[in-house]
């Protein structure tokens, strides 16, 4: 089996340095997002938090034009519905704090506290339910993130996804994802895996064809890896 993609680190050598990146980060939120793998280091859950949190945190610093986002779909306690955490725009501090101070009060550590602190949130920010499936809501909900805020002629879309999840489809919905991923090469948006299990990296069943290489262009579709930004 080829090896997995990078965890939201590729090379930086084919991103234009003056271009403007538009990064929507989503949890794929399952009870497995609430395990861990090593300890000290928190839940998954917590580890992807952290990770937008110096995302964000980062371009603030920099002053960076790049844009972000955070939607999650599901709530681990089985609902379906996706929904925006941050909206799509550059990275502020009330966002960070936003980030932090859930990280703090344990918003990422289990499942009941995650969707606790998403109803306290509510739907102002925007959600998408449908009956597709949890990922699918998820995809659409970051599509809509894009289309709400206009694009800048040198923007790069990305979608980075957080999931501890091999098979989180089932047929039907797996098909509409695939579409969904088609359709993001059509319009030059990119889209990278961040998948928590190290072993075994069972990603040829669904995220490798359905995902990865489906939204890839074609020349980097046979390894199914694309290029972005290293998140830092």
């Amino acid at each position: 089996m080829a090896d997995a993609p990078p965890p939201l680190d590729a090379d930086d050598d084919e991103v234009d340095a003056g271009a403007q990146e538009r990064a929507v980060f989503l949890l794929d939120v399952r009870p497995e997002l609430f395990e861990t793998d090593e300890p000290g280091k928190g839940t998954r859950g917590e580890v992807a938090a952290r990770l937008v949190l110096d995302f964000v945190r980062g371009r603030l610093l920099e002053k960076s034009k790049d844009l972000v986002a955070l939607v999650a779909c599901g709530d681990g306690r089985g609902g379906a519905a996706a929904a925006t955490i941050l909206p799509l725009g550059p990275p502020n501090a009330k966002g960070a704090r936003l980030l932090q101070e859930a990280q703090s009060a344990g918003a990422f550590r289990t499942a009941d506290a995650f969707g606790a602190w998403l109803e306290k949130l509510g739907g102002a920010r925007g959600v998408t339910a449908s009956h597709r499936g949890q990922l699918k809501n998820g995809l659409e909900r970051c599509a809509r993130e894009f289309e709400d805020y206009k694009k800048a002629p040198n923007a790069l879309d990305a979608v980075y996804v957080f999931s501890a999840a091999s098979a989180p489809c089932d047929s039907d919905e797996a098909a509409v994802c695939e579409t969904w991923a088609r359709d993001s090469a059509d319009v030059d948006r990119e889209v990278q895996l961040y998948y928590f299990p190290k072993e075994p990296f069972d990603l040829d069943a669904f995220w490798r064809p359905r995902v990865l290489e489906a939204s890839a262009a074609p020349g980097d579709a046979p390894g199914g890896r694309q290029t972005s930004r290293r998140l830092r």
